[in-house]
């Protein structure tokens, strides 16, 4: 069995429990959490989380950890079998990066310097790792021997890597501990802003990194 074999059962196993993740997080948000004050925009994954039982707390980290555990795996084994140093970086890049995020989703700002510190590496290292690889046609000895990747799908990916690495010098990015002040009663009360960008970007990088799985995964039957 060579490494486009294996990566391709490790991405089959991990979309299939990110479609898991999906699913039970639509349904605990739709009927769990309805009504309560959590939002795609502006709140952390730790935050939904925190509000659901130890049960269903269990089902959606079990179904995160192997999603990204099996799916940093195959993107690492998928980019090996391309038989380079060059790829052999891209491959380790988007493993550990991918493992950060997942880190991030779980950690509390309780522990800031840590969710910041894996959060940031998660999303900086799909950006640099995307970028690479939307190069890895052009630049010479970039693929083994008789290797090939195809142009449109360098393209794809090097356009989200490039728009995650120009979202990350958004401002507001710095906002992301702030507060909205607002009048309740004549009494100042203090709620979550109608997006925080670094809870959005976490969210919108998750989701980009089994895109990217996707991607590869059936780039690897061609």
């Amino acid at each position: 069995m060579n490494f486009s074999q294996i990566a391709i059962g490790l991405f089959v196993c991990s979309l299939a429990f990110f479609i898991v993740y999906v699913i039970l997080m639509v349904y605990f948000k739709s009927l769990t959490l309805k009504g309560q004050d959590v939002n795609f925009r502006n709140s952390y994954p730790y935050e939904i989380y925190s509000k659901l039982s130890i049960p269903n707390r269990i089902l959606l980290y079990g179904s995160l950890f192997l999603n990204g555990i099996l799916g940093a795996l195959g993107l690492s084994f998928s980019f090996m079998s391309l038989n380079s140093n060059y790829s052999f970086i891209i491959g380790v890049v988007y493993s550990v990066s991918f493992i950060c995020l997942i880190a991030s989703n779980v950690l509390s700002l309780n522990f800031y310097k840590s969710h910041l510190l894996t959060s940031l590496c998660g999303i900086l290292g799909f950006a640099f790792a995307s970028i690479l690889c939307c190069f890895i046609t052009v630049i010479p000895e970039a693929l083994g021997p008789e290797k090939t990747f195809y142009l449109p799908i360098c393209i794809i990916i090097g356009v989200l890597g490039f728009l995650v690495l120009f979202s990350c010098f958004n401002p507001k990015l710095l906002s992301w501990a702030k507060m909205d002040k607002a009048e309740e009663n004549g009494k100042t009360i203090f709620l979550k802003p109608k997006v925080n960008y670094l809870a959005l970007y976490e969210w919108l990088v998750y989701i980009f990194y089994n895109v990217i799985s996707l991607i590869i995964f059936i780039s690897l039957f061609f």
